[in-house]
């Protein structure tokens, strides 16, 4: 990704975990949900807990509703099915996007059935170059956790982009906060843009919205990105949308990366 002719470029991305867009008080309700997104006005949506054709949410598309009023393509993986009816991740983009991977992540064993996490892996061309967003969804038992975060980071088209030095942004909601020792892996090898963004009042906790007091949803970065902003709504239509809030970041190219990435 280089930046060398654009230098005024920024690029903006939102994770949401949108909870089939129900609101607090449980009722379907997407105009909160592209609310709370077009205030914002990203160009890069990475969404969890989305529905397809499911009758809890009046058989809505959800990925494709907010995509058509937001001007915006998208792309959704099915992590769980049943006939008609999906529920799962989607990334939502105003520039191309070249090729997507969908994968399952592993789950371990129990007496009860757990939701069937998995991740999505799309290659973007935007103005500055190219870029992979990777959109996950993570368990919430910590063990089960750890594995998801070790099948993540085996995967070969991440492996790849580690190994060429290629800008990568990986989103989602990880169900853990800092302390955990999954982040604490993540952020060997990316940055956390709540914690190196120069902006005071953050990092800020993500859920529950109404009352925050975890931080669980996060957008890492290669180098090539440096956070010039960073926003997590805690007012307004988000408050209430789901209860997760959205994380917002504002991303320019680092330009000293990306020309010793032109000069390899």
């Amino acid at each position: 990704m280089y930046q060398d002719d654009n230098s005024d470029f920024t690029l903006k991305v939102m994770t949401y975990n949108i909870k089939s867009c129900m609101n607090r008080g449980r009722k379907v309700d997407p105009d909160s949900t592209l609310e709370s997104v077009s205030l914002l006005m990203p160009d890069i949506i990475a969404l969890q807990e989305v529905d397809v054709g499911k009758k809890r949410t009046g058989f809505m598309d959800q990925a494709a509703y907010l995509a058509d009023r937001l001007n915006m393509s998208h792309h959704f993986f099915p992590v769980m099915e049943n006939a008609t009816e999906q529920y799962g991740l989607a990334i939502l983009s105003v520039y191309p996007v070249s090729h997507l991977e969908c994968c399952y992540l592993p789950a371990l064993r129990s007496r009860k059935p757990r939701e069937r996490r998995g991740f999505m892996t799309a290659r973007i061309h935007t103005p500055a170059g190219g870029l992979h967003v990777v959109n996950t969804h993570f368990g919430l038992n910590p063990s089960e956790r750890k594995v998801q975060m070790a099948s993540l980071f085996s995967d070969a088209a991440l492996r790849n982009t580690f190994a060429n030095g290629e800008a990568l942004i990986l989103c989602g909601d990880f169900n853990c906060g800092p302390r955990s020792p999954v982040y604490r892996k993540i952020v060997t090898h990316l940055n956390d843009v709540q914690t190196v963004v120069d902006q005071k009042g953050y990092p800020r906790s993500t859920f529950f919205s109404w009352y925050p007091f975890l931080r669980l949803d996060h957008i890492f970065i290669s180098h090539h990105f440096d956070p010039v902003k960073v926003h997590v709504p805690g007012s307004g239509p988000a408050r209430s949308a789901s209860d997760h809030l959205p994380v917002f970041t504002k991303l320019a190219v680092n330009v000293h990366a990306a020309r010793e990435k032109k000069a390899v």
